[in-house]
């Protein structure tokens, strides 16, 4: 480990749930996906679904299922395929690669069709890429879903070379070689922590010990690093947001939506994402000025008010089903 990670085996809240169980799912493509969920002491009130961001992992999501089980509800994540300990796209497998969010969103339909239960609320809880992912799937199969909440939701670019032009970028004729090259250097997998990235583990969170638990499980872990995404999975996030920001793409997810953008942003345009959730009657919307980017692992002054307007969002699904259609 880093000089400056602490040894997160010795805090418990970062560390893995008691009774959490690890699984596989098989997808149509013939892919193993990992998955991991944990459930509280008593019958759940709901199911929560994460899914992920770019480059992350089950493991970093351990604190989040300790306090949603707390809170009296089951908590799943699946390893998207390209991503975690579900296996990569490329021989190289430090490129975060894609060939579409649509193939991941059907890898989560059939997680939830062959995993979680159906006898509660199931809700998605998908951030930044994971949110693409999670209205995908809520639009194509609501029946299996009862509503979505979402972190700093992917639905534009702020890269001052993309901002706005995502509907050009999707079209755009990239051959392979293109597409599965490095669109930032380095490709090769580094710490957030180190000097050389622009990015530092700062821009991801602004607490001191939550920012370095990326770190410090793809260190413990080397199967689950991953590097710079290539031009594949750029222009498949261009393709996807082209796809789910069309108003009558939007119009037809009547489920409840929850929102959060956060302030200090360096993935997001979110001028992008209010324009798409302004004025729908399904959406409530929360702007958290002083968070950045990855919000579940911000400061407890940010998370804790967090987590309750999460709480509150889910509790109202669950006691009132004439709200999920």
């Amino acid at each position: 480990m880093c000089a400056t990670s602490p040894d997160f085996s010795l805090i418990t809240r970062f560390n893995q749930p008691a009774g959490w169980q690890w699984g596989h799912v098989r997808t149509q493509q013939g892919d193993d996906l990992r998955w991991g969920g944990s459930f509280p002491p008593t019958e759940p009130k709901a199911h929560i679904i994460y899914v992920e961001g770019l480059s992350e992992f089950a493991e970093k999501t351990f604190e989040m299922a300790h306090d949603f089980n707390a809170a009296g509800y089951g908590f799943w994540v699946l390893d998207r395929k390209g991503q975690g300990a579900s296996g990569r796209l490329l021989r190289e497998a430090f490129k975060a690669h894609s060939n579409g969010f649509k193939t991941d969103a059907e890898d989560l339909v059939k997680f939830r069709m062959a995993h979680v239960p159906f006898n509660v609320p199931v809700i998605l809880l998908g951030h930044s890429t994971g949110a693409l992912v999670s209205l995908m799937a809520l639009h194509d199969r609501p029946e299996l879903f009862d509503g979505a909440i979402m972190t700093a939701p992917l639905l534009g670019l702020q890269h001052a070379a993309l901002k706005g032009r995502e509907r050009l970028a999707a079209l755009l004729p990239l051959p392979r070689f293109i597409r599965e090259a490095p669109a930032f250097q380095p490709a090769e997998w580094m710490l957030r922590t180190a000097e050389a990235p622009k990015l530092k583990a700062g821009d991801f969170s602004s607490d001191p010990l939550r920012m370095l638990v990326h770190d410090y499980w793809m260190q413990k872990k080397p199967d689950l690093r991953l590097g710079a995404p290539t031009y594949g999975w750029i222009q498949s996030v261009c393709q996807a947001v082209a796809k789910v920001t069309r108003r009558s793409y939007l119009n037809d997810i009547k489920k409840p939506l929850q929102v959060f953008t956060v302030g200090h942003e360096y993935l997001v345009n979110n001028s992008s994402v209010f324009a798409a959730f302004k004025g729908r009657d399904n959406v409530d919307y929360h702007h958290i000025p002083d968070a950045r980017h990855e919000i579940l692992m911000e400061a407890d002054t940010i998370r804790k008010p967090l987590l309750q307007a999460m709480d509150g969002f889910i509790k109202k699904i669950a006691t009132n089903p004439r709200l999920s259609p």
